[in-house]
């Protein structure tokens, strides 16, 4: 398949699908339906199915700092808006976004065979994938990325973490030194001194899967799995989320309050509790942040 003639079909449709996503937004004259709050065991429930944890020590892991978003193989005009979209998601979480030029932190590739091109980055640049070699807890394992290569996805990720203490350090031995890591700030009944950081995500998009995806889903799709550790297995069924966007005739227009309320959520909880408190303190913040989203807006005077 050719790149270059996918992209310009998919590019003739996205003002169609922008148009569509106007519509969508438009606000009309019908009353909202009243809807039931969202339960803790609910939004938890989301948690669990959505989440995927390198290991059960240190929870969930999230970006620090800063986003850098890149998009190879694709025009210049269709990668610059993607990275438009994914910054306005980035900006849910508080991350600041770097400026284009930037060293990228997560590189979305487009290509005719994902598979091919997974096989491709595990033989060639497998230093890329990880980067800490067989670490334990830098990456999901040998597993997971057999997976990574494996599987029939419209779009696949690989992700890159790495523990660290209090002040950001590393905080794990890795194959440069043979020496233990200094931990800042110890470890108690209520809190532990390390965390998990989410270093870095490699997507695979492969055109031809794509059908009638708008770009707008596509870029919203990528900043979900880019932020945050999502569950290639995930069924979420039941739940409004654009991660359902390859779910045939499940899929939202956008980014949904689910997902924003997630984002908000696991960028702002204490990463230095225990995991499960990190999981009960993400569904209440996560319920609580749906059930405003829910309340009606009232108009203002101008007068």
């Amino acid at each position: 398949m050719d790149t270059q003639t996918s992209f310009s079909t998919h590019r003739s449709s996205k003002s169609r699908w922008l148009a569509l996503l106007a519509l969508v937004l438009a606000p009309t004259a019908f009353a909202a339906e009243a809807k039931e709050p969202p339960s803790f065991d609910r939004t938890l429930g989301f948690i669990n199915e959505l989440s995927d944890p390198v290991g059960s020590g240190f929870g969930l892991a999230r970006m620090e700092s800063s986003v850098c978003f890149r998009v190879h193989n694709a025009p210049a005009d269709m990668s610059d808006y993607l990275q438009q979209r994914m910054a306005k998601t980035a900006a849910v979480t508080g991350l600041a976004v770097q400026q284009p030029g930037c060293v990228p932190n997560v590189d979305v590739v487009f290509t005719d065979d994902a598979k091919a091109s997974a096989r491709y980055f595990i033989r060639e640049k497998n230093q890329l994938l990880r980067p800490f070699g067989n670490v334990a807890g830098t990456t999901q394992g040998a597993q997971a990325l057999n997976d990574f290569a494996r599987l029939d996805a419209p779009v696949r990720w690989w992700q890159t973490t790495v523990q660290v203490d209090w002040n950001g350090d590393v905080a794990m031995n890795l194959p440069q030194g043979n020496s233990l890591v200094p931990v800042a700030g110890g470890t108690s009944h209520l809190a532990q001194g390390i965390r998990d950081r989410l270093l870095g995500s490699l997507i695979l998009v492969e055109i031809g899967k794509l059908g009638d995806t708008s770009w707008d889903q596509l870029a919203d799709y990528l900043a979900m799995v880019a932020l945050v550790q999502v569950n290639p297995q995930a069924r979420l069924a039941g739940y409004d989320s654009i991660l359902k966007l390859f779910d045939f005739g499940a899929a939202p227009q956008s980014l949904t309050a689910w997902d924003t309320a997630y984002l908000s959520s696991l960028y702002s909880i204490n990463r230095h509790l225990y995991p499960h408190a990190q999981q009960g303190q993400l569904a209440d913040l996560m319920r609580r942040s749906l059930q405003q989203q829910d309340l009606p807006q009232l108009a203002v005077n101008p007068d």
